[in-house]
């Protein structure tokens, strides 16, 4: 669990106002986004997740499950949407959310004894990387993952916002199935008590229950795939208005 404190709050509900379930097991590391302070990075068991502080109850991206366990994580000092993970066999992951966010952009085995610290220089280029056994490695990264480029600002939080925007439609949805299911509940409670000839068809009731449920999964799927398609068509219009743009003004594009 994380809990998000505030040093101006005069209560202690106010001080310690905000509290995240990130991870199963314990939190190994923790670090916010140097650009982006609202987003910070969590990494225990398995994966290592991101999460938006206006989304409570899930993160907004996340690593697929690793084989090997993490141990920490860092963000990069310079380009923001690059971030470092360490693991228990010595290895070293780099993730540029911007290029894919399925799999590291760079994988390297630093030793065979387990990583246990890693930090990134404020100029962004040198990468400091410590193992179990007491042995610092200092690394170099290339100009790829050191220097943000024009649209890297604005496409990362594009991406971000969206992410954020799925998850609260997501959220909005839970809280109304959870309401409708305790609404119903409480209509079958009430029913029992009222009239107790019908506390045989309460096993029917419980079905209906589950099957309302099963109903209101299926139409937030429904509502998911059509704002996603929207999505699709929205971008390939401006695409295609971009490429119109371009031809006419007589840009040559590289693909």
């Amino acid at each position: 669990m994380v809990i998000s404190a505030n040093r101006k709050g005069k209560t202690p509900s106010e001080k310690l106002a905000v509290r995240f379930k990130v991870q199963y097991g314990p939190v190994i590391g923790l670090e916010r986004n140097p650009t982006f302070i609202k987003n910070f990075l969590t990494i225990g068991d398995w994966t290592a997740r991101i999460w938006s502080e206006d989304c409570r109850e899930s993160c907004i991206a996340w690593t697929p499950g690793h084989r090997q366990f993490l141990m920490g994580g860092s963000w990069s000092a310079t380009r923001f949407s690059v971030f470092f993970l360490i693991k228990i066999d010595g290895t070293l992951d780099v993730w540029d959310l911007l290029i894919q966010q399925d799999s590291p952009v760079l994988s390297i085995k630093v030793c065979d004894e387990a990583l246990t610290c890693v930090r990134s220089h404020e100029q962004g280029q040198l990468l400091t990387v410590a193992s179990r056994n007491g042995i610092i490695y200092l690394l170099e990264l290339s100009e790829a993952l050191k220097i943000n480029h024009k649209n890297d600002k604005l496409l990362l939080t594009a991406l971000l916002d969206r992410e954020t925007r799925r998850e609260k439609v997501i959220e909005a949805k839970n809280r109304e199935i959870r309401l409708k299911m305790k609404s119903l509940r409480v209509n079958v409670d009430s029913e029992i008590m009222n009239d107790p000839s019908k506390s045989n068809n309460r096993e029917d009731s419980k079905q209906n229950v589950l099957s309302s449920k099963d109903a209101l999964i299926e139409q937030c799927e429904q509502d998911y795939i059509n704002i996603t398609e929207a999505e699709k068509m929205r971008r390939s219009a401006e695409n295609d208005v971009e490429l119109n743009n371009n031809n006419i003004n007589g840009n040559t594009i590289i693909i």
